[in-house]
């Protein structure tokens, strides 16, 4: 007790409130800046794109109520094949159909790491493997399975697609 009183709280209830005082603020302001201010900060809100229809849910209900790529077509159509839109809570997303941007991203594919929570949600869904893999473990990963995609081995298993195929066509079609 005797250092809570040097800090000035004269009980550990006093404490608990301002510190619980202090973490909402905290968050109250985390939410001002994603929503209002970091987006006026973003360098990325120079590029073309739609503006956020909604504060919450940014653009993101226009894509899900459209078909696949609808939207997607759309804006590019629109803004051209690089612009950004709003995600959910405010975050930017920039997307490129740019065919020379898209080589240089695959390309150099080590300088552009997947997000922490883009990878877990492929982990728990797929599992740790190849979908999975970064870095190094990618390139050991494509060197033991190259071969396999080599284009006589393709070719061998040409016939074996064929019938598959036709198997899935007559039990869906018949």
């Amino acid at each position: 007790m005797d250092f809570l009183a040097r800090l000035g709280f004269d009980s550990v209830r006093g404490a608990l409130i301002n510190a619980f005082g202090v973490l909402a603020l905290y968050g109250v302001w985390k939410a001002i800046h994603r929503i209002w201010l970091a987006p006026w900060l973003s360098p990325l809100g120079n590029l073309p794109g739609p503006k956020r229809t909604s504060l919450f849910w940014g653009n993101m209900r226009e894509i899900f109520n459209a078909g696949p790529g609808e939207m997607h077509e759309q804006w590019v159509k629109q803004y051209g094949h690089t612009f950004t839109y709003t995600a959910i809570l405010g975050t930017h997303r920039l997307t490129t159909f740019d065919p020379k941007a898209l080589a240089y991203v695959m390309n150099h594919s080590a300088q552009w790491q997947t997000p922490e929570i883009a990878r877990s949600f492929v982990a728990d869904l797929f599992g740790k493997g190849v979908l999975f893999a970064q870095g190094e473990a990618h390139k050991r990963q494509r060197r033991v399975m190259n071969p396999s995609f080599a284009i006589s081995h393709v070719r061998e298993l040409t016939n074996v697609f064929h019938e598959k195929s036709q198997q899935v066509f007559v039990s869906v079609f018949s």
